[in-house]
């Protein structure tokens, strides 16, 4: 079955982060996104999330069309407190991890560059400070761009 550009490139970052060591283990997995019941997070979940395609339609590009994708890498696990800074601020550095990670990468299949990391709103601090009052939920948001080149 075909697949569009960013769903492929979202796999091919899931496999990157799960083939990658990092302070906590886990296996990424592709989703369509973040949220997840409270239950679900009993143990660390790490998505990653197609976010959004911009495609430049210069006609200097002969014959290509770049598309800039974003993908964001959610960050989610229950607290035993919310006010538990050991295991939050283990989760804080765990994004930071992901964060330079996702810098350093350049996929191969299929092909793309990280062009660059932002923050997401409402998770301006790394985390969302109202998933973390709410729902005694950690969520960090790591969102990439990514630069692909197609045929037009």
């Amino acid at each position: 079955m075909p697949q569009a550009a960013i769903d492929e490139l979202a796999e091919a970052i899931r496999d990157a982060l799960n083939d990658a060591d990092f302070s906590i283990a886990f296996t990424a997995i592709r989703a369509r996104k973040a949220k997840r019941r409270v239950e679900e997070l009993k143990t660390l979940v790490v998505a990653v999330i197609p976010a959004g395609t911009v495609i430049d339609t210069d006609e200097s590009t002969r014959g290509k069309m770049a598309e800039q994708h974003r993908i964001d890498v959610a960050i989610q696990k229950k607290l035993a407190s919310p006010d538990d800074l050991v295991e939050g601020d283990a989760l804080s550095y765990l994004a930071q991890e992901i964060r330079d990670f996702l810098c350093r990468t350049s996929l191969s299949e299929p092909v793309a560059n990280c062009m660059e990391i932002a923050t997401v709103d409402g998770a301006e601090a790394g985390y969302s400070p109202q998933h973390l009052d709410e729902f005694g939920v950690f969520t960090g948001v790591v969102r990439s761009t990514w630069l692909m080149w197609r045929a037009a």
